[in-house]
């Protein structure tokens, strides 16, 4: 005997929303510990949950010492948690891969090779050479502003253009992920609304999946889709705030500076106030 299904009604049909895609990173219950000289464990992150979709620009914030960090070197596998798991694409994540890539707040550039020469260094690590590879070198370059500079070494170099150099060298191996270490917390103020406007710029083209780790909270709500707060004593998530703006945003609009007092708020409320006293106000 066979049986029929009859049709959805058109209306209910309709009303089916689509499944949402899969976070490109998922974060689920980890926890990391480490041993103290006593001998006893010190929890340094405690059951942190954390998705982060494909094309999301996510912002990790809160006090020194909080695991901003830590929980960053989980997710790009410089690190394994101790309890819990990291996985991206429905992968475990169980070391470093070329997918990923890590830029720090101190460029990592080697001083011996040219800006030129540091750009090609990532490329030849994936094997690519010769003239394709020096094109694509110098598209980068160019992308960032520093085509002109290719000759050049690294001590010749201001420190946002030595950052340029960096999210260059880091775009031109087209990672799955990019992770940001305080990219922009040694620079002057202008040279960091330089570069944050550069990374933006970046990201609309590439809709790159970006996770940023600041103490800057204005820097963290002009970037980002969502900005997660993380407390202390063991680092934890205390609060995720969507930053439900259009790009490009201006930095005076009062949305901002009301989601900047509610950050302001968390973070106090999260834990002793180690943050930068900001040097400018959006």
């Amino acid at each position: 005997m066979s049986t029929t299904r009859s049709p959805l009604p058109v209306d209910a049909a309709s009303s089916i929303e689509p499944l949402a895609p899969p976070p490109r990173i998922a974060v689920r219950g980890a926890g990391v510990s480490f041993r103290a000289p006593s001998g006893e464990d010190r929890p340094v992150l405690s059951a942190v949950n954390l998705q982060v979709g494909p094309g999301e620009l996510v912002s990790l914030l809160g006090p020194s010492g909080c695991g901003k960090t830590t929980l960053m070197n989980l997710m790009a596998g410089f690190l394994r948690p101790t309890v819990g798991s990291v996985a991206i694409d429905g992968v475990p994540v169980t070391g470093p891969d070329p997918r990923r890539v890590v830029i720090f707040q101190d460029y990592g550039l080697f001083p011996w090779r040219t800006v030129l020469g540091n750009v090609l260094f990532a490329l030849e690590s994936r094997g690519e050479r010769g003239t394709a590879a020096r094109a694509k070198a110098l598209h980068y370059l160019q992308l960032v502003g520093l085509a002109e500079a290719a000759d050049q070494h690294p001590h010749q170099l201001s420190g946002g253009m030595k950052q340029r150099v960096a999210i260059a060298r880091a775009l031109a191996v087209r990672p799955e992920v990019l992770f940001m270490d305080e990219p922009f917390g040694a620079l002057d103020t202008f040279t960091r609304f330089h570069l944050q406007d550069l990374l933006l710029e970046l990201w609309e083209r590439t809709r790159l999946t970006t996770v940023l780790v600041t103490h800057d909270v204005d820097e963290a709500l002009y970037l980002s889709d969502r900005v997660v707060v993380l407390g202390e004593n063991p680092g934890r998530i205390v609060e995720t705030i969507d930053v439900a703006l259009p790009r490009p945003r201006d930095r005076r609009d009062p949305v901002l500076h009301a989601l900047r007092d509610r950050l302001l708020e968390h973070l106090r409320l999260a834990g002793r106030w180690h943050l930068r006293t900001p040097e400018y106000e959006i």
